[in-house]
């Protein structure tokens, strides 16, 4: 646990020191990710049972872009996750994934602040897939679905 968050204080303070562009030639690149666990308590059953397998996910959602004129960004964007869990007698898991083109413009005010407005829009599956066995049920299935997702925003940055 300590490596862990002497790993984000580090990355913290690197992050720190670098100034943010968006004069034109500049590139960009930027993302979020998230892994999460979690245990279910339920009234259901004992008092202090747990759930016996958690689900696990993780979603990376990375985005790249280039300004070819000042504080106007072109890029490309999307996003993966992933669900993992499994029940008493059953195995599931699901991913979504999708993918786009996006644009960004900035309004720089008060120095170090900019407001900005951005687009995307992005190509998407998703799937699932179940096997097992509950209450004596065979359970083996899979789906899949595509979508095409739209995507406005609006916000503040700071430019550290």
């Amino acid at each position: 646990m300590k490596t862990i968050i002497a790993s984000i204080l580090f990355v913290g303070f690197v992050i720190g020191e670098v100034d943010a562009q968006t004069g034109a030639g500049s590139f960009m690149i930027g993302g979020s990710a998230n892994i999460n666990r979690v245990k279910n308590h339920s009234a259901n059953i004992p008092p202090g049972s747990i759930t016996p397998n958690p689900p696990v996910s993780f979603t990376i959602s990375p985005t790249v872009g280039y300004f070819p004129v000042n504080n106007f960004m072109v890029g490309i964007t999307g996003t993966y996750s992933h669900l993992k869990q499994g029940e008493p007698g059953l195995k599931s898991s699901s991913y979504n994934f999708a993918a786009g083109p996006v644009v960004r413009y900035y309004v720089p005010f008060a120095g170090k602040f900019a407001a900005l407005a951005e687009g995307a829009a992005m190509y998407g599956k998703n799937g699932s897939k179940a096997k097992g066995d509950v209450q004596g049920t065979v359970i083996d299935s899979k789906f899949h679905t595509i979508d095409y997702i739209y995507r406005g925003g609006a916000g503040v940055t700071w430019f550290v």
